[in-house]
Formats: structure tokens, C-alpha cells, sequence
């Protein structure tokens, strides 16, 4: 009795279309022969590629899945980046913001202070301006008023100042200060003015140089008294001949400038001397 297999075994469906063939040949052929074992075999074939297959799905799931969750831990990695991106962007924006915010009140602070110094300056510039009206309006003062000078006494010979000028250079210097007691031997340059022009450096030793005043003013050459040489101008209108000693002790007691001056004419005369020898 001739038995072929079933058209619908599934072990011949799933089989490729030569190992169909061969077990169709084998069914068709000689299936009564073997009968129960060749089914078995068949059955055992078909296990065996199934085994194969499985295999190498699972493989290919396992792959799937490694890779699967590479991209999820990459895609976590740039989900961490990106938000610690975003929090360093989000820092960055606050600190600019807040430098900007303290470099703005640094300089209103520093505009405060300026102005604050601008008004300090302006208050001592004040200060010192109605501190320089009263000192100018005392000396005035003291100028005018000849019993506003020191009357203390002085030794000093015949027809030589009998009282000391008063302290202050700034009112013996003044041009209202009286210089009552200064010695008067040569009184041709009081008030004297000079008909020619002198170049700069030249014509005459104004007499605050001195400590005096436009009350007391001895008319000196600058060439004459002030430098190491001679005048020789012919058309020089200021005294050349030197100090008496009356005004020389008068000019001593103008204190600070009048010693300074002394001294100072005494080394222009001795140089003068020297380049003669």
C-alpha cells in the first residue's frame, strides 16, 4: 500500500525548495519502505534547520537589542549634554546679566563720587579764595594803616631805620605799605617811569624782589645787580651805583626776600670782581 506524506506537513513548508524536493522524492519513493522512520528523519531534519534558524534570530535579536541600547544610552548621553548645555547657556546669560548690573551700579557709584569730590574741590576752592580776599583785604589794611606795622627797635647808625617793618611779606611787600622808616638817601625812582623800552631780562628789579613796595622802590638795574655782568647800555635809565649801608640793614629786616636778595647781589658783585682780576 502506497502512503505519500501530507501536503500540509508543515516540516515540508517551512523547508527550502530542494530539501522539498529530495523529501518529496523520499515520500514519493520509497515512504512505505521506510515508513514511521523516514517521517521521523524528515521531522528531525526540519528541527535541526529550525534549530539553526532560531540561532541566528536570536543572535540577531541579541545584536538588535545591544544596539538598541547603545542609540538609548547615546540618546540619554546627548539628552545630558544638551541640558547641561543648556544650564552652562542659561548660567552664562545670568552672569552677563548680572556683571552688566554690577558694572552699571559700580559707575553710578563712581559718578557719585566724582561729583561728590567735584563739590568738595569746589567748597575749598571757595574756601581758599574768600580765605585769600581776607588775607589781601588784612594786608591791605595793614598797609594803609601805618600803626599796623610792629614798632619795635632796632639799633642801627645815624640816619639807619629806627623799626622793624611788619612780618608779613605780603604787607611790607604791598604797594600801599608806607616804608616810613626806610632810609631815603636816593628818592629820584619814587614813583619814577622810565621813558625807554628795555627787552626782556633787562631794565628794572621790581622791588617785591626785595621784600618792598612800590613806596620804597631803590630803582635797580637787573643787569647791573641781578647777573654776573656789567651794564653798558648808555641809555639805561636805573641806578648802577651800590647799596648804601642804610638800605642794606633796611633790606635785611624785609624777611624772607630781602636777606635772599642781599645775598644774592653779594655773589653777582664778587663774580664780578673776579673776571676784573
Amino acid at each position: 500500500m502506497h502512503v505519500s506524506a501530507p501536503a500540509s506537513d508543515p516540516a515540508l513548508a517551512t523547508l527550502p525548495v530542494d530539501k522539498k524536493r529530495k523529501l518529496q522524492h523520499v515520500h514519493d519513493g520509497s515512504f512505505n519502505a521506510l515508513g514511521e522512520q523516514g517521517h521521523r528523519l524528515a521531522r528531525e531534519e526540519y528541527l535541526k534547520e529550525q534549530g539553526l534558524r532560531l540561532k541566528v534570530q536570536a543572535k540577531l535579536d541579541e545584536k538588535e537589542m545591544a544596539l538598541h541600547e547603545m542609540r538609548n544610552k547615546q540618546a540619554c548621553r546627548d539628552k545630558k549634554q544638551a541640558d547641561e548645555l543648556d544650564v552652562m547657556k542659561t548660567q552664562y546669560r545670568n552672569d552677563i546679566q548680572r556683571y552688566r548690573q554690577e558694572t552699571f551700579t559700580a559707575e553710578i557709584e563712581n559718578r557719585k563720587l566724582r561729583t561728590r569730590l567735584t563739590q568738595r574741590d569746589i567748597t575749598i576752592n571757595q574756601l581758599e579764595c574768600e580765605n585769600n580776599d581776607l588775607r589781601m583785604e588784612l594786608c591791605n589794611l595793614k598797609a594803609i594803616n601805618r600803626n599796623g606795622h610792629s614798632q619795635a627797635p632796632v639799633t642801627s647808625s645815624r640816619g639807619g631805620p629806627t623799626c622793624v617793618p611788619d612780618k608779613d611779606p605780603e604787607v611790607h611787600s604791598h604797594k600801599h605799605y608806607p616804608h616810613d622808616q626806610a632810609p631815603r638817601e636816593n628818592r629820584m625812582f619814587g614813583g619814577f617811569q622810565a621813558s625807554e623800552h628795555y627787552a626782556p631780562g633787562t631794565g628794572k628789579i621790581w622791588p617785591r624782589k626785595y621784600g618792598s613796595g612800590a613806596n620804597w622802590d631803590l630803582g635797580l638795574c637787573r643787569i647791573a645787580f641781578d647777573t654776573d655782568k656789567t651794564c653798558i647800555d648808555s641809555r639805561c635809565e636805573f641806578r648802577h651805583h651800590l647799596l648804601t649801608a642804610n638800605e642794606r640793614k633796611y633790606i635785611q629786616l624785609l624777611t624772607p626776600f630781602g636777606p635772599n636778595f642781599l645775598r644774592h647781589i653779594d655773589s653777582c658783585t664778587y663774580a664780578k670782581v673776579m673776571q676784573s682780576i
